[in-house]
C-alpha cells in the first residue's frame, strides 16, 4: 500500500511538472512560437494578449443565453481568461428566459449574443470563441468606424424612414452610415448600399457606379420586390436585367432555385437554416482548417418573388468580379443582390437576416475589419496537434506507472 501511495505521489509530481513546463514555456517562448494551453480550443497570440492588458477604459462584456448548456461553459472559461488579464474588463452572463426584460433593455433579439460595451461604443457578436470576443473588443475601442455610403435620391423617403432601424443596427455593430446622393464622393467609401431597383437611375450615375466597381468598390443592391400595383413583373425583370448587364452581371430566372457560390466570412455560431418570409437561408459547410472562413457555399432561394399567376421567380446573385486576373487582390470587387424588404423592416423576426447581411458587409470590408484568423506558427502548427502532444506527455508516465503496478501485483520480475 505504501508503495502504491508513493507511486501516486510520483504521478502527482509529474502532472504538476507538466503544468509548470507549460507555464515556463508560455513565459519563455511566447515571443517565438505559439504555446497552447493543456485545455481549451483556442488560444490568443502574444499581440492579442498585450492588447487586452493595455486597455485602460472600463469594458463590460455581457453574454445573453437562453439556458445553461455547453455554450455557457465555453463563455465562462473565456470570460475568466479575459478578466484575468485586465481588471478593467468585467464579464457577466444573463439568461434571457429568466430575465426577459434585459432583451428589451439591451436590444437583444437572439440568444447567444455577446454584448461588448465601452465608454464610446457598443458591439454585438454572435460567437463565444475567445478570438471572436477579442476581435469585438478591438472594434469596440477603435477610434473610427468604417463608413458605409447609403445611396439616396431616387428612393430617399424609404431610405430615411423605413430603413432607419436597420441603419441603426449597423451603427451598433461598428459601422457608420452616410446617406447622400451619388456623386464623386463615393470613391472614398469601401461599401455602397444601393436601395431599390434603380430603374430611374441616370446614365451619369450608372457610369459612376461602373467606375466605382472598376476601382475595387463594393456594391450591395437592396432589391425591392415589385409590390406596387402599377409595376408589371415582366417589366420589373427587364429593368433589373438592364441594370445588371450594365455592370457586367447576369441574372438567372426560372422555376428551379438558382444556386451560386460565394466566399464569405461568417461567425461559426451564425450558421443556421431559417425561413423569414420569402427568404430561406441554408447552413453552409464550414471547414475545420479555418473555423472563421466559410468556403464554397451553396445557397438556394435567397430571394423568391411571386407573380400574379402564382409563378415563382427566384433571384440569387453574388459576383466577386476578378477585374485584375493575376494581379493585386485589392482590385477585386464584390456585388451582392439581396432582398430589400426582408432585411429592412423593423421586425424582430428579421434580425437574423440583418445579421446575415452584416456578415456579408464585413466580408466586403477591406479596412482590416474582417473576422480574425488564428495566428498559428512555430513548432506546434495547430490546436489538434498540440492536444495530441500534451496527451502523450500526460499519458506516457501514467502508462509506465500502471505497467509497473501490474508487474508488482503479478510478481513479474
Amino acid at each position: 500500500m505504501e508503495k502504491i501511495l508513493k507511486r501516486f505521489m510520483i504521478l502527482f509530481i509529474l502532472i504538476l511538472s507538466l503544468f509548470l513546463i507549460n507555464f515556463l514555456g508560455i513565459k519563455i517562448f511566447s515571443g517565438k512560437l505559439t504555446v497552447y494551453p493543456i485545455f481549451g480550443n483556442t488560444v490568443l497570440s502574444k499581440s492579442e494578449i498585450s492588447y487586452i492588458k493595455s486597455i485602460t477604459e472600463k469594458t463590460e462584456i455581457i453574454a445573453f443565453i437562453e439556458k445553461d448548456n455547453v455554450t455557457r461553459k465555453i463563455i465562462e472559461r473565456n470570460f475568466s481568461i479575459l478578466a484575468g488579464y485586465n481588471s478593467n474588463i468585467t464579464a457577466d452572463i444573463i439568461r434571457l428566459d429568466l430575465n426577459p426584460g434585459f432583451a428589451k433593455k439591451y436590444e437583444i433579439y437572439r440568444a447567444n449574443t455577446i454584448l461588448i460595451i465601452s465608454e464610446d461604443r457598443e458591439i454585438r457578436i454572435d460567437s463565444p470563441q475567445i478570438k471572436m470576443i477579442v476581435n469585438g473588443i478591438v472594434r469596440c475601442h477603435s477610434e473610427q468606424a468604417t463608413v458605409i455610403f447609403a445611396a439616396a435620391g431616387h428612393n430617399e423617403p424609404s431610405l430615411r424612414k423605413e430603413r432607419q432601424p436597420f441603419l441603426k443596427f449597423l451603427e451598433r455593430n461598428e459601422y457608420s452610415i452616410l446617406q447622400d446622393n451619388l456623386s464623386d464622393e463615393i470613391f472614398k467609401y469601401p461599401i455602397i448600399l444601393f436601395p431599390g431597383l434603380g430603374s430611374d437611375i441616370t446614365r451619369e450615375e450608372l457610369e459612376l457606379l461602373n467606375e466605382y466597381i472598376e476601382r475595387g468598390g463594393n456594391l450591395i443592391f437592396l432589391l425591392e420586390p415589385p409590390t406596387r400595383a402599377d409595376l408589371d413583373l415582366g417589366d420589373y425583370y427587364i429593368g433589373l436585367n438592364i441594370l445588371l448587364e450594365s455592370l457586367n452581371l447576369r441574372i438567372s430566372l426560372g422555376q428551379e432555385p438558382v444556386e451560386y457560390e460565394v466566399n464569405a466570412f461568417v461567425n461559426k455560431n451564425n450558421l443556421f437554416r431559417t425561413e423569414i418570409n420569402s427568404v430561406t437561408l441554408y447552413s453552409p459547410v464550414i471547414t475545420e482548417e479555418n473555423r472563421y472562413i466559410m468556403r464554397n457555399i451553396k445557397t438556394t432561394n435567397l430571394l423568391t418573388l411571386r407573380g400574379k399567376a402564382r409563378e415563382r421567380h427566384t433571384v440569387a446573385i453574388y459576383s466577386e468580379k476578378k477585374l485584375n486576373p493575376g494581379g493585386s487582390k485589392d482590385l477585386n470587387s464584390g456585388v451582392i443582390i439581396i432582398g430589400d424588404s426582408e432585411f429592412l423592416k423593423d421586425r424582430v423576426q428579421n434580425i437574423n437576416s440583418w445579421h446575415y447581411l452584416l456578415d456579408l458587409i464585413r466580408f466586403l470590408d477591406k479596412d482590416g475589419r474582417d473576422l480574425p484568423v488564428s495566428e498559428v506558427k512555430g513548432i506546434i502548427p495547430c490546436v489538434k496537434t498540440a492536444k495530441r502532444f500534451y496527451w502523450l506527455v500526460f499519458t506516457l508516465p501514467f502508462s509506465v506507472l500502471l505497467i509497473t503496478i501490474k508487474r508488482k501485483i503479478l510478481f513479474i520480475p
